[in-house]
């Protein structure tokens, strides 16, 4: 599948990677990203509405280490299919049509409503194994540092 739920792991969820950056610092990350992938969503392809930066990550379910793989360019639909999470506490404020965002995932994965639940009761269930441990984050080896040594040296003397 191109696009997959992904619950955070719960002593993970309130210490979100961008909280680590100013506004000036993460618009010129966001910048930086759009401008690579041409403002388009890049699970989509989507280039209208708004579009988020969101981390990918990766786990080591065995050393629980969560990793930087990167940040990607969202759009709305695709960020909150991705965080299924957010998108539930909004869909029960009415700021969400959950039935637009099923129909995204679908059409994006090629898949069914069904589907869609067992991926979804998938990304729970990792989530709660996930959940019952403590993690380390690993952003030390990410590709976009490479090029950008000031946000770097930020991220060095945050922690997260």
């Amino acid at each position: 599948m191109r696009l997959e739920a992904e619950f955070i792991p719960m002593r993970l969820r309130y210490s979100s990677f961008y909280r680590i950056f100013n506004r000036e610092e993460w618009s010129k990350l966001r910048d930086e990203i759009s401008s690579k992938s041409s403002g388009r969503c890049q699970i989509c392809g989507e280039t209208e509405g708004i579009m988020n930066l969101d981390a990918a990550w990766s786990y080591d379910d065995e050393k629980h280490i969560q990793k930087l793989e990167g940040l990607v360019l969202l759009c709305e639909m695709c960020h909150y299919s991705k965080h299924l999470g957010i998108a539930n506490t909004l869909a029960d404020k009415g700021m969400l049509d959950y039935n637009k965002l099923i129909e995204h995932f679908c059409k994006v994965n090629n898949c069914s409503r069904e589907e869609f639940e067992e991926n979804k009761t998938n990304a729970l269930e990792t989530w709660e194994k996930r959940s019952q441990h403590k993690w380390k984050r690993d952003i030390e080896k990410c590709q976009i540092w490479k090029k950008n040594g000031e946000l770097m040296k930020t991220i060095q003397r945050k922690k997260i």
